[in-house]
């Protein structure tokens, strides 16, 4: 998984890691868009993103597979090789998956939220400020639910929440030795 704590932290990361991180980047634009033009993106977004999970996934997963330095556990390949095939799927199915997209994305949403749901009770452990890692946790576990649940009912609505979650997704609250901090992942 690429990760950078500042800007310059882009220069460091290796060609596939900034083209993760750059693509990553990319979804809070596609979140706006969402929020601004539910109607007018719906028929667009699983071609949107598609082509960023394709690449974001493609791209992580070679930083994974050739950083010699990479710990076995931070490397995502899992979350990675799933993000290319739901991102294919995105682009060969197109607005046919659409009520889909907000599903998977809640699933992602959710995951994300176990991350930070264990940084929390590190955090908590190391008696270290964890308000921001909890108030984080809880809205990616919220967002996530609602993004699941009836997703045929109201798609509107759907896209609307679903533009929030991609405006938070490439975002990270942790905690590295007391200090709590956002990063951007891919």
């Amino acid at each position: 998984m690429a990760r950078i704590d500042s800007v310059s932290e882009i220069k460091q990361q290796p060609a596939p890691g900034k083209a993760a991180i750059i693509a990553s980047l990319l979804f809070p634009f596609i979140g706006i868009a969402c929020i601004l033009a539910p109607e007018g993106i719906m028929s667009f977004l699983p071609y949107l993103l598609g082509g960023l999970m394709l690449v974001v996934g493609a791209a992580d997963l070679t930083t994974d597979l050739t950083d010699p330095n990479k710990e076995a556990g931070s490397i995502s390949q899992g979350s990675d090789v799933v993000m290319i095939v739901v991102g294919g799927m995105l682009l060969v199915k197109g607005a046919a998956l659409l009520t889909l997209v907000g599903v998977v994305w809640g699933f992602i949403g959710l995951s994300k939220a176990a991350g930070e749901i264990d940084e929390t009770f590190h955090a908590i452990r190391a008696k270290a400020p964890f308000a921001l890692l909890t108030l984080s946790s809880a809205i990616e576990v919220v967002l996530g639910t609602l993004l699941i649940a009836s997703p045929l009912e109201n798609i509107e609505h759907h896209v609307l929440l679903l533009g929030i979650e991609l405006i938070l997704h490439p975002f990270t609250i942790h905690s590295d030795n007391g200090k709590t901090h956002l990063s951007a992942e891919a």
